[in-house]
């Protein structure tokens, strides 16, 4: 049945839902500045330590 809240005495802590939107805030936001850094520095072609995750498969490194 639904009820009222109020008038049973359940209130959902206000603090918890702020918590959890500014973690996923934040979250968000070093995903951005990573995504950013990979823009930014990307490597060579020429340098055989990195590569991208089509290379890897294609050279044996890992399994797709």
């Amino acid at each position: 049945k639904p009820r009222d809240n109020r008038q049973t005495g359940v209130f959902e802590p206000t603090m918890v839902k702020v918590k959890s939107l500014k973690f996923a805030t934040e979250a968000a936001i070093t995903i951005l500045r990573i995504d950013d850094l990979i823009k930014l520095h990307p490597e060579s072609k020429d340098d055989k330590r990195g590569g991208t995750y089509e290379d890897a498969v294609h050279s044996g490194a890992i399994e797709d």
